[in-house]
């Protein structure tokens, strides 16, 4: 009796060890990015991140374009007819870590 106990308790702390461990997601982070500014003709760069299980969409998506693939985000800056300096950001996301603005 007092063995089946124990073996019990045994198999019941493996057991319960077990799913107790979680593995956390590593934290987003921007290992690079390609360009910061262009001239008013527009361009195309690159962010590259740390993980492949993002999102990212632009704060301006009338002029900012974004696409991902796995690590990396390709954004077209459109050109620009205006006089005035434009200012754009690109919002990254990723399960279980803060979003990233870039």
């Amino acid at each position: 009796m007092k063995r089946t106990i124990f073996l019990m308790a045994v198999l019941s702390s493996l057991i319960l060890g077990a799913c107790s461990k979680q593995t956390l997601p590593e934290a987003l982070k921007v290992k690079s990015v390609s360009a910061e500014t262009f001239t008013s003709n527009g361009g195309v760069g690159t962010i590259e991140v740390n993980r492949k299980d993002i999102q990212a969409e632009s704060a301006q998506p009338d002029w900012l374009k974004v696409s991902v693939f796995e690590s990396t985000i390709l954004f077209n800056v459109w050109s620009n007819s205006s006089a005035q300096e434009r200012t754009g950001s690109v919002v990254i996301r990723a399960e279980g870590s803060p979003d990233l603005s870039v």
